[in-house]
């Protein structure tokens, strides 16, 4: 696989961000190993936004909804899962 942005292992990295945004957004949905995935998720979109960094925000590629999605992320791993989430349920708050 040709990698455009040239990053090192692009093949398994993208498995890995595949695996992280479905079914770590899953287990976050569902409240389980919540602030594990979170934090997870908060680096990956630190990482997209410095790819991103180098366009204008509001022209080009729009670095914003990873901004912003990775802020949210940051404050669910803070906070934690809800008080209907699995991991409350069966008393392990990570």
């Amino acid at each position: 696989i040709d990698s455009r942005l040239h990053l090192p292992a692009a093949e398994m990295l993208a498995y890995f961000v595949t695996f992280l945004e479905s079914g770590g957004a899953l287990c976050i949905a569902l409240g389980f190993i919540t602030r594990i995935f979170a934090a997870m998720i908060t680096f990956e979109m630190i990482g997209i936004c410095f790819v991103l960094a180098p366009a204008w925000v509001w022209l080009d590629k729009g670095m914003e909804y990873p901004a912003l999605m990775g802020l949210l992320a940051l404050h669910i791993a803070f906070k934690g899962a809800g008080r209907y989430s699995i991991d409350k349920a069966i008393g392990r708050e990570i």
